[in-house]
């Protein structure tokens, strides 16, 4: 049972990340990945793509097998998730989630309540513009540049992590959209720190650069979520604690730790590192944040109880 809903949950979700059929190079590899990994039996990317483009994909066929209240309002809120975690949807993402709203029959109330806060976490993306046309370009021109207080960038980068981690211990899968938020924003305000103004498109291409991909992150972490989510309602309190211990060495922490220090040096040094160097630095950095973790979790456990019941638009907004 559980496997047949995790599939199912995985499907539906790589429906939902292609909807509008953008994705990027390194967005396609990090999706087709996660499929291999998770459903290898599901239909390739092309394919599912194909199927929504030409709208021959069965959305009642899509969502027949979650057959309770519980786990339909969980498909409903990891399409949501993953449809507005680059932003508010476009066309052909609107499309798709009311086609998935009217096939799971949702009651109106806790369907607009999860839209709602969906919507209210995406208005928390970066939105400025850039004082420089965005990519990531081999050599950069240098620029001028403020000197941040290092320490004051340092807690900063800190405090973005474990917020992070405290949103993976979560229950919610729509903390899984807040995540990538609280990333976004961590990478925002480091180049801010460093007088430059970044708008959502190009923080999104830096995270792109080095994997960090954002419709495969949420899918990725909402498919690891419904472990501690659904799957710990059918298992009961054993399972709960089985996966509660699985679910605190999550990555959360590491990758945004890891964000915030290559985001650090790229615009300290003047944007002058290339993709292949960047690449390299974002996994050297990785580790480090995977052995910062053990340390800090105590503290992540502490964050994440303060976040229960709190509105987590309102706290990234905070940042």
């Amino acid at each position: 049972m559980q496997d047949d809903i995790r599939t199912a949950l995985v499907h539906l979700a790589l429906h939902a990340a292609l909807a509008d059929g953008v994705a990027s190079p390194a967005e396609r590899a990090a999706l087709e990945h996660l499929r291999q990994t998770s459903c290898p039996s599901l239909p390739s990317l092309d394919e599912i793509l194909a199927r929504l483009q030409s709208r021959r994909v069965s959305v009642p066929e899509l969502v027949a097998p979650f057959t309770d209240a519980e786990s339909r309002q969980e498909a409903w809120a990891s399409c949501v998730a993953v449809c507005e975690a680059d932003g508010l949807p476009t066309p052909a993402e609107r499309w798709f989630l009311d086609e998935v709203r009217t096939a799971l029959r949702l009651d109106p109330a806790p369907a607009d309540a999860i839209e709602s806060s969906a919507a209210a976490v995406a208005a928390t993306l970066p939105t400025h513009s850039s004082s420089f046309a965005p990519g990531i370009p081999a050599v950069a021109p240098a620029i001028p540049l403020l000197t941040p207080d290092a320490n004051a960038l340092e807690k900063t980068i800190l405090n973005h992590a474990l917020l992070a981690g405290g949103l993976e211990l979560l229950p919610e899968t729509l903390a899984t959209m807040s995540i990538l938020s609280v990333q976004m924003r961590l990478v925002y305000q480091v180049g801010k720190a460093h007088g430059i103004s970044l708008d959502r498109g190009h923080v999104m291409e830096l995270l792109g650069v080095v994997g960090v991909g954002v419709a495969s992150q949420v899918v990725e972490q909402f498919a690891s979520r419904w472990l501690s989510g659904i799957a710990g309602r059918f298992l009961g309190g054993i399972g709960r604690s089985v996966i509660s211990q699985a679910t605190s060495s999550g990555m959360s922490f590491a990758t945004t730790y890891a964000l915030g220090h290559l985001s650090r040096q790229y615009y300290a040094g003047g944007r002058r590192l290339g993709a292949i160097e960047l690449r390299s630095l974002y996994n050297n950095l990785i580790g480090e944040g995977q052995r910062l973790q053990q340390q800090y979790l105590p503290q992540i456990r502490q964050k994440s109880d303060l976040l229960r019941g709190a509105n987590l638009a309102q706290v990234i907004q905070s940042l």
